[in-house]
């Protein structure tokens, strides 16, 4: 259904059994909730709607469109077909609580927790203006965000929404935790926190069209160290597209003073602010954009990673290992905290490894000025080029000479072991450091060449023959 009309009267209906009216929608929920008691079958999962609101122009009313669905107090002035909900006409009849009224009506016909959700499929904001798009949009995915909703997919998509779903989708945590205002209707905090219960994220929109509020938040049951902590600013939106990437889009960076338990802040006219609180042992005032790492053609192992919004670091510690549990620190970088919104590190290991580990795996312990720490992701690097190889030629030599290559072991302590094919030998060289070994006046026959490493005791047997 795409109007309001339509969730209460489809057409001409007038569906009255046992002396109570149903408007249409009731009634389709009662007739599957009679068909799960037969049979029990459940044949919905969500009840899903269309909206396009009306809001007659009026652009307050419409920042306050996301109360239809569960403000039981919310007059809303595009009411129509709710005046025949009783069976008559009834204009006094104008609060929605749609997705409320849904949830009754599933309550009496299949029971509590019958686990049907709701959904919006086909939506518009209404006002195609950026900042009242924006805004208005935000509103709904906080307010479903703490109820429930199973799905929101708006049909209409102006210039602001990409921004305010990149914010939530990238802020907002996974459980939705209840936040109250003391001025409701024109600033709405949505607050979510994570699984571990360590990072809250909290959605401040400010609907007032014409000026700034200033708004002090108390937190209760999650407790945040004293000190400066990231927000990320969504306003004065232009009217073209300002989206683009994670990194290139229209937030602003800022921070906000943490004391005892509160912070007060002011938001801009039309805006969405979101605050990234942490608890004390949990993650950190940055954000990892990607950490990423390669062997280059001279066997060391190169590093990168990027940061967004990085303040109040101290360094960045790298982890190594050779199985992917057991880390060491092999060195750290210092934080730059830099102010342009992007810092962009590189690490270079050349420490020696020994040639015959095939991967290796990195990790990063990001620490910051107050000692609180956070780890990276684990990269593994595979290290093609660490492949033990000896090259000999020309293949078959002459007592002129041949030449025998070590591939990747130039510059690493080796023995070297020369024999023939029944294994006597004829030469050995202890602390072989150099890449090539020359080779003359041998007699006609077939050779064996053992390099056996020094780090680790493994050995390569090559044969080669002289004619």
């Amino acid at each position: 259904t795409t109007s309001e009309w339509q969730w209460y009267k489809w057409s001409n209906e007038s569906i009255w059994i046992n002396g109570r009216y149903y408007c249409w929608l009731e009634y389709f929920i009662k007739r599957l909730g009679d068909e799960y008691k037969e049979t029990g079958i459940k044949l919905v999962d969500v009840v899903d709607i269309h909206n396009y609101p009306w809001y007659n122009n009026n652009n307050n009313e419409a920042l306050q469109l996301h109360r239809i669905y569960y403000d039981t107090l919310y007059d809303y002035p595009g009411s129509n077909g709710i005046f025949t909900s009783t069976g008559g006409w009834n204009t006094s009849l104008t609060k929605q609580y749609l997705f409320k009224r849904f949830n009754d009506w599933l309550n009496e016909h299949f029971g509590a927790n019958h686990g049907i959700t709701a959904g919006v499929s086909e939506w518009s904001p209404g006002p195609s203006e950026p900042n009242l798009a924006s805004v208005i949009y935000g509103s709904h995915l906080g307010t479903f965000a703490n109820n429930g909703v199973e799905l929101f997919s708006p049909w209409t998509w102006f210039t602001g929404m990409w921004e305010t779903l990149h914010l939530f989708s990238r802020n907002a945590k996974e459980y939705s935790v209840s936040s109250t205002s003391s001025d409701e209707n024109m600033v709405s905090a949505y607050s979510s926190i994570n699984a571990n219960a360590d990072s809250l994220t909290v959605m401040l929109i400010n609907r007032d069209m014409t000026a700034s509020r200033t708004v002090t938040i108390n937190l209760s049951n999650f407790n945040v160290a004293n000190g400066n902590y990231q927000t990320l600013l969504l306003s004065s939106l232009p009217a073209t597209e300002t989206f683009v990437s994670h990194t290139q889009n229209a937030l602003t960076q800022n921070t906000v003073a943490v004391n005892s338990n509160s912070l007060t802040i002011t938001v801009p006219a039309l805006s969405t602010t979101a605050i990234l609180l942490n608890a004390p042992t949990g993650t950190l005032p940055i954000r990892l954009l990607n950490f990423s790492g390669k062997e280059n053609s001279s066997g060391n192992r190169i590093l990168n990673w990027d940061l967004a919004f990085e303040s109040n670091m101290s360094k960045y510690i790298i982890e190594r290992s050779f199985d992917g549990k057991n880390f060491i620190d092999i060195n750290a970088v210092t934080a730059k905290n830099s102010s342009a919104g992007k810092s962009s590190y590189s690490y270079t290991d050349s420490s020696y490894v020994d040639p015959t580990i095939k991967q290796l795996f990195y990790r990063l312990k990001m620490v910051g000025i107050n000692e609180a720490g956070q780890r990276s992701k684990t990269v593994l690097i595979n290290l093609k080029s660490h492949e033990v190889k000896i090259k000999i030629y020309p293949q078959p030599g002459s007592s002129a000479g041949i030449t025998i290559e070590f591939v990747n072991s130039a510059g690493r302590s080796k023995d070297l072991v020369l024999t023939d094919a029944l294994g006597n030998k004829i030469r050995s060289w202890r602390n072989y450091m150099a890449g090539q070994l020359f080779l003359s006046g041998l007699k006609a026959g077939v050779y064996l060449i053992k390099e056996v490493n020094k780090n680790s005791g493994n050995k390569t047997i090559n044969k080669f023959i002289i004619q």
